[in-house]
């Protein structure tokens, strides 16, 4: 999107998401109240591969700001190169790594709940969200959230109807 940041000036913002990382954060539970918020370290960029993809990804974002489509739409020339060296697009990474809040991963189908998407050890409880997915889909999870919901919804009116009868 654009967005105005003065009355005659606006400023577009471009990201890029490394959809498939393998550097792997840590949750943990530090109470046993679920009030308490968890313990939370998210780790970004500590494999290599995750870094080095996170550079190519700033080489094409200089690459596509710096494009005559862009230029024009933003009514300015187009501009040079503005990070020519490896080090400094690794420390543009390691400083400007954000999260889309597209958690995942805290209750993985196996390993915290079984394939009907049961807590292990908890009668009556499942987690039907994406902290079940091993990995986040390449986009926004919420249309896979949803179907997910929806075929387990309807597993569970089946299950229900199954116990009636």
């Amino acid at each position: 999107g654009v967005l105005p940041i003065s009355s005659n000036a606006s400023r577009m913002p471009i990201a890029a998401k490394l959809a498939f990382p393998i550097s792997k954060g840590k949750l943990e539970l530090d109470s046993t109240d679920p009030r308490q918020n968890p313990s939370i370290k998210f780790n970004y960029l500590a494999k290599e591969k995750d870094l080095h993809e996170c550079v190519k990804m700033v080489q094409l974002l200089d690459k596509v700001t710096k494009s005559q489509s862009v230029s024009s739409f933003l009514g300015i020339k187009p501009q040079e190169k503005l990070m020519s060296n490896s080090d400094e697009l690794r420390k543009l990474c390691k400083n400007n790594v954000r999260t889309f809040y597209h958690y995942h991963g805290g209750c993985i189908v196996g390993s915290v709940v079984d394939k009907d998407y049961r807590v292990y050890g908890v009668k009556g409880l499942r987690v039907i969200d994406g902290s079940t997915f091993q990995e986040s889909p390449g986009t926004n999870p919420m249309a896979t959230v949803m179907m997910l919901g929806r075929y387990q919804g309807v597993k569970l009116v089946e299950e229900r109807r199954e116990i009636c009868n």
